[in-house]
């Protein structure tokens, strides 16, 4: 049982960022099978592309100013704000549906909303965790928030597979749904965000977008870990990307009703889930062996392992097993080793620092990904190359990409020692009084370099 593992004490932030995780989650997950089935359905899958390449483009432009929102903001404004506000695009989104306004035009709108609440959320509701309970509790409850987040998206993808197989497919009915989850949060929310009374540690007033910037790639320029951990996330997101446009273009080729298209996404994402959880079950103490300098090559092999069966075995099957696969390690392997990594810089600049790796470099890789499988297409269509010559070689260059990962996880290895002691003395200085102020805090591998006899 889970309350066996919390103590009194730290039941009541539990219980609510539980249930923060839990019910956000439902909302991103149902939606999201609901615009990708549907796109694909009314659409087509050639234009995902574009719909990706906006959704992506515009949280490449709103992530500096997420980053100064969570650190400058109480993040349970935000979070009460971000409810309201999914609410009203939400009905927005169900509007244009419901005027029968162009469908690429609607699935736009619709992914662009989906993915801005997907940069804003993970970084108010982690940050506020962060706030919430100190780093030794963190470590210890962090797996089971994940967990009933876990739960929350699966629920939220059953429910998606369910409306398909009562022949209630498309947007409008999950939008209805979510509207009124939204608004429901909304209105409970601030009573219990004053209940608990927890506040977070704020940026200062005077910090501009260009500071955002500037402190994201002085990160990237200064500490050697930092930098080769950027091209690793923007090759593991361009890899990711491509892997995930074999896959919904096999689904379309075999499914052509919209019904059956919605359920066996919406299943195949439960799937996922239930294998996360599974491993979280069963896998934990096996993933926690690897030395945490080589975590981060698992995500790079395991695209590498489903590009390579994409190009040589047909079928969909070996598609689906490999998207399977990548987005199981994504989830489970992958992002909490970053998070953990990101989770050594100090609480009022970590939402910054978060927000240039997640919401800045990682759409990037997502942008180059479909830039390289829509020129690859641009070839084909022009006459150059065929179809399937054209698959081959979006593969390949997927491929290579994650072959530069890999060497990027050897770099980053290397150099993860040598940027755990030489950082700059005023960051030092600095990163020591944050460690003065935050309490006592026993082998905490510190990213900023403070070797014992300096702490003395």
């Amino acid at each position: 049982m889970i309350g066996t593992h919390v103590s009194h004490e730290e039941r009541g932030p539990f219980f609510l960022l539980a249930f923060l995780l839990f019910a956000f989650t439902f909302m991103l997950q149902s939606n999201e099978v609901a615009a990708t089935s549907g796109l694909i359905s009314q659409v087509g899958v050639d234009n995902i592309l574009w719909v990706w390449a906006g959704g992506m483009l515009s949280v490449l432009l709103t992530s500096t100013a997420y980053s100064l929102i969570v650190d400058r903001f109480q993040r349970s404004q935000l979070i009460v704000a971000a409810a309201f506000l999914g609410a009203l695009a939400y009905g927005l989104v169900w509007l244009l549906f419901t005027v029968n306004a162009p469908p690429l035009l609607s699935f736009l709108v619709y992914y662009v909303v989906i993915v801005q609440h997907m940069a804003l959320l993970p970084l108010a509701l982690w940050t506020f965790g962060n706030d919430a309970f100190a780093v030794g509790e963190s470590r210890r409850l962090f797996p089971l928030l994940a967990v009933i987040s876990i739960v929350g998206g699966m629920t939220g993808n059953f429910v998606a597979a369910g409306l398909a197989l009562a022949n209630l497919a498309g947007p409008s009915p999950t939008l209805l749904i979510n509207v009124a989850l939204g608004l429901l949060l909304g209105l409970v929310l601030p009573a219990w965000f004053r209940l608990e009374g927890i506040r977070s540690r704020q940026a200062r007033d005077n910090e501009h977008v260009i500071d955002t910037l500037r402190e994201g790639i002085g990160f990237l320029r200064d500490v050697p870990a930092f930098r080769f951990l950027g091209l690793i996330i923007i090759a593991i997101s361009g890899g990711y990307t491509t892997i995930e446009y074999v896959f919904l273009s096999d689904l379309q080729a075999s499914f052509s009703d919209p019904d059956s298209l919605q359920a066996f996404y919406g299943l195949f994402k439960v799937a996922t889930l239930v294998a996360i959880v599974l491993m979280q079950a069963f896998a934990t103490k096996y993933i926690a062996r690897i030395e945490f300098k080589g975590v981060f090559a698992v995500m790079p092999a395991t695209l590498l392992l489903a590009v390579g069966s994409a190009l040589v075995l047909p079928g969909l099957w070996p598609v689906v097993v490999g998207n399977f696969l990548s987005r199981v390690v994504l989830q489970r392997v992958e992002l909490p080793a970053r998070k953990s990594f990101q989770g050594l810089v100090p609480d009022e600049r970590r939402g910054r620092v978060s927000a240039f790796l997640d919401g800045v470099l990682y759409p990037f890789g997502a942008i180059v990904g479909t830039a390289v499988v829509g020129g690859s297409l641009a070839l084909a269509s022009a006459g150059v190359i065929s179809l399937s010559q054209a698959r081959s070689l979006y593969l390949l260059i997927a491929g290579v990409t994650m072959a530069f990962a890999l060497w990027a996880v050897l770099s980053f290895s290397r150099s993860y020692d040598s940027s755990m002691l030489n950082w700059r003395p005023s960051a030092k200085a600095q990163s020591w009084r944050y460690l003065q102020e935050a309490g006592p805090v026993r082998n905490a591998g510190c990213f900023w370099g403070i070797r014992e006899e300096e702490r003395r």
